[in-house]
């Protein structure tokens, strides 16, 4: 027989790369791939029919398991390593679990959104989800009870914040559905009587740990104070609820803060602009300083860009925005021009 001039001088280790290439895919798709698609199509079926064979399988291989466990946690502990914890599930794989939920139809997107929001939340502070100081409506007890009362007809607002010439000298709360019944009742002389008492909560509180405080006083309202004890804001359960739903204002509130498109490129925006909104209206990922924290308004976002407190006709540049401050209302920006710059 006539021998062929080829010469492989690679055979062995083709044969070898071609036969684990080969058992992988077999591997692949008879013991993983394929038993997973069929028991998909009818899972109680199977599971009904193996599940005797399955408990007398885990049975017998549980105890080498243990055993092989034992055996690498203890070199694991003479070398000085810890075990690694297995059980322990991370927040990003809870997500990812959700995720592909919600690609499957398991899941709803609202489902979806509202536990990433919840896990967003757990990071959150007091601090970061309160009204701030220099946006309460607040009564003080020295005014006159006409002056109050105009005060709490122009702001319809479930509650107030009651002191004594300066939030600082807090009194405590007082709740409009108190002073309307005591008004209906032609009693209502004197607003001293309808001061509650508040819970505190310092600024670095950390979300979750304001509704324990919530629940445990079987109240819906705290002021936030710092280390120094001043007033700080207010948070109450509205504020925590729509970090995990949404946006809940009423019609008025959100006509009340507004943004206007003046041309093509600019728009007109009120300082008390929720951030969140913003960078959706603007498809914007991440500002500056965002991580911190620091601000929730587009007015607070610029304060912050600044570093001061900026005058009118002061601006800033980022990426192609030019925000340029229209009006101040005192230390708090108050509108703002912002313009889609075509050379950046």
């Amino acid at each position: 027989m006539e021998k062929l001039p080829i010469k492989f001088t690679y055979s062995y280790e083709l044969a070898f790369l071609l036969g684990a290439i080969i058992t992988l895919f077999i591997d692949i798709l008879f013991a993983n791939h394929l038993p997973k698609k069929i028991a998909q199509i009818k899972p109680e079926f199977y599971i009904i029919h193996n599940l005797s064979f399955l408990v007398i399988f885990n049975k017998v291989i549980q105890p080498p398991i243990i055993f092989l466990s034992y055996a690498v946690n203890f070199i694991l502990m003479i070398t000085g390593s810890n075990p690694p914890d297995n059980d322990s599930v991370t927040e990003d794989e809870v997500k990812d679990l959700i995720e592909r939920g919600t690609e499957e139809g398991t899941f709803e997107k609202a489902e979806q959104d509202m536990v990433d929001s919840i896990f967003h939340m757990s990071d959150q502070t007091a601090y970061s989800l309160m009204t701030p100081r220099t946006q309460i409506i607040w009564l003080d007890i020295e005014d006159d009870l006409i002056t109050n009362l105009n005060v709490i007809r122009k702001n319809p607002h479930e509650l107030f914040l009651i002191g004594r010439d300066d939030l600082d000298n807090l009194l405590g709360i007082i709740y409009t559905k108190d002073i309307l019944n005591a008004a209906l009742s032609n009693d209502l002389c004197d607003l001293a009587k309808f001061v509650k008492k508040p819970i505190f909560v310092p600024r670095s509180m950390e979300t979750f740990r304001v509704l324990e405080k919530f629940r445990d006083n079987n109240i819906h309202e705290a002021v936030v104070v710092d280390e120094y004890g001043g007033v700080v804001g207010l948070i109450t359960l509205k504020d925590i609820v729509e970090e995990i739903i949404g946006d809940i204002s009423s019609v008025e509130e959100k006509e009340a803060v507004q943004i206007i498109q003046r041309t093509e490129t600019s728009w007109y925006i009120d300082g008390l602009y929720d951030i969140d909104d913003f960078k959706e209206k603007f498809d914007i990922e991440e500002l500056p300083g965002e991580e911190r924290g620091h601000y929730k308004t587009i007015g607070g976002f610029l304060t912050s860009y600044f570093g001061y407190i900026p005058k009118t006709a002061e601006y800033k540049i980022w990426q192609n925005l030019k925000f340029e401050v229209v009006d101040m209302d005192r230390t708090r920006i108050d509108k703002i021009l912002i313009t889609k710059l075509d050379n950046y």
